[in-house]
C-alpha cells in the first residue's frame, strides 16, 4: 500500500492515478448522458413541432380562404347542375333524350376542360392567375345561365342562345379551377415552394411539410363533398318552391362569393412560378409524337427519307435537363438492341 500510495504521489503532472482515471470516466458518462438527453429534447420538439403545424392547418386564413372558395365553386358545379335535365325539358322545351345528351355534353366538356387549365397554369400564368381568370369567366357564364332561365318573357330562341353561352363559359372556367386549387393550396402548407436544394431541408422539416400536405388534402376533399352534398340536398328544394330562376341563382351567388374571397388573400399566398419553356404536357405529347414518328421509322424504313433520322437521337436525349427518359423495362438485360427497345 504504501510503494502504490507513493507511486500515485509521485506521478508527473498529466499523468491520472487509478482515483484519477475513475473520476475522468465518470466525467465522460455525464457529459454522454446530457448529450443525449440534448437530442432526446431536439427530437421531441420536433416532432411537437410537426404535431402543432400540421393540427394548424385549418386555422391558417389562407388554407381557410382557399377551402371555403373551394367549397362555394363545389356549390355553384354540383347547384346548376342537379336541375339541368329538368331545365332543358320544362323551359326550353326539348324532349328527355336531347336533354340528356346535352347534359352529358356539358359534363364531359367540363371533365376535358381541365387539360386547358392545366397548360395554361404549367406553362404561362401561373396557379393563382389561371384561377383567377378563369374564374371570373365562370362568373359571367353563370350570369348568362342565370338570366336565360330567369327571363321567361324572352324569347325561346333568346333563352336557348343565353343557356349555352353560359354552359360554355362555365365548362372553361371550371377547367381553369379544377386542377389547379388542389395543387395551389399544398403549395401554401409545403416548404418545397422555397426550397430549390432537398439538402437544405432536415428530416424533421420534411415531416412537417408532408404532415401539413397529408392535412390539407385531408380538409380539401372533405369540403368538395360537403359543397357537392350541400348542394344536391338544398337546390331541388329551392327549385321545387322558387322555380328555375332562383335554383340557378343561388349558385351564382355562392360562385360570386368565392371569387371575391379568393383574391383577398393575394399577398399573403406563395405564388407559382411556371417553368420557362413550354409546360410538362406539352413536352410529354412531343415525346410521344417523336416515339411515334421513331417506330414508324423503324417498322418502314421507307418512310425513313420522309421522317427522318435524328428522331431516335432526338427520342434518347430529349430535355435531359427536365427529364430522366429510360425506356428499358427490365434494365438488368443491356443486351436489347435498340429497335427491340423502342417496341
Amino acid at each position: 500500500e504504501a510503494g502504490s500510495t507513493m507511486l500515485c504521489v509521485g506521478e508527473p503532472s498529466g499523468v491520472l492515478g487509478p482515483s484519477g482515471y475513475q473520476e475522468e470516466h465518470h466525467k465522460q458518462n455525464e457529459i454522454s448522458a446530457w448529450t443525449m438527453d440534448q437530442k432526446s429534447a431536439a427530437a421531441t420538439s420536433a416532432v411537437a413541432s410537426s404535431t402543432k403545424d400540421s393540427s394548424n392547418v385549418l386555422f391558417n386564413p389562407v388554407i381557410l380562404c382557399i377551402l371555403v372558395t373551394e367549397t362555394a365553386e363545389r356549390v355553384c358545379y354540383f347547384g346548376f347542375r342537379v336541375s339541368l335535365v329538368l331545365y332543358f325539358i320544362h323551359e326550353l322545351e326539348y324532349d328527355e333524350p336531347t336533354s340528356v345528351a346535352l347534359y352529358a355534353w356539358v359534363t364531359c366538356l367540363a371533365y376535358a376542360s381541365p387539360l386547358l387549365g392545366a397548360l395554361l397554369a404549367d406553362g404561362r400564368l401561373g396557379r393563382y392567375r389561371t384561377i383567377l381568370y378563369f374564374g371570373i369567366l365562370y362568373c359571367i357564364g353563370m350570369v348568362f345561365l342565370t338570366t336565360g332561365a330567369m327571363g321567361t318573357s324572352y324569347a325561346l330562341y333568346v333563352r336557348r342562345i343565353l343557356t349555352f353561352i353560359g354552359l360554355l363559359l362555365v365548362c372553361i372556367g371550371t377547367g381553369g379551377i379544377k386542377p389547379c386549387v388542389s395543387a395551389f393550396g399544398a403549395d401554401q402548407v409545403s416548404d418545397s415552394v422555397h426550397t430549390n436544394s432537398a439538402s437544405q431541408k432536415n428530416d424533421s422539416s420534411n415531416q412537417a411539410s408532408n404532415d401539413r400536405v397529408r392535412k390539407f388534402f385531408a380538409y380539401f376533399y372533405f369540403c368538395i363533398n360537403v359543397g357537392a352534398v350541400a348542394s344536391t340536398l338544398i337546390i331541388p328544394v329551392i327549385k321545387a318552391n322558387y322555380g328555375f330562376g332562383k335554383a340557378f341563382l343561388t349558385p351564382t351567388l355562392f360562385l360570386v362569393f368565392a371569387m371575391v374571397l379568393f383574391p383577398s388573400k393575394r399577398k399573403d399566398y406563395k405564388h407559382h412560378i411556371p417553368a420557362e419553356g413550354s409546360s410538362s404536357l406539352v413536352n410529354i405529347f412531343r415525346l410521344c409524337g417523336l416515339m411515334l414518328l421513331e417506330k414508324l421509322r423503324v417498322k418502314f424504313p421507307a418512310l425513313s427519307c420522309c421522317i427522318g433520322s435524328n428522331c431516335h437521337t432526338l427520342v434518347r436525349g430529349y430535355d435531359d435537363d427536365r427529364y430522366e427518359t429510360n425506356y428499358e423495362l427490365n434494365s438488368s438485360n443491356p443486351s436489347l438492341d435498340e429497335k427491340e427497345r423502342i417496341e
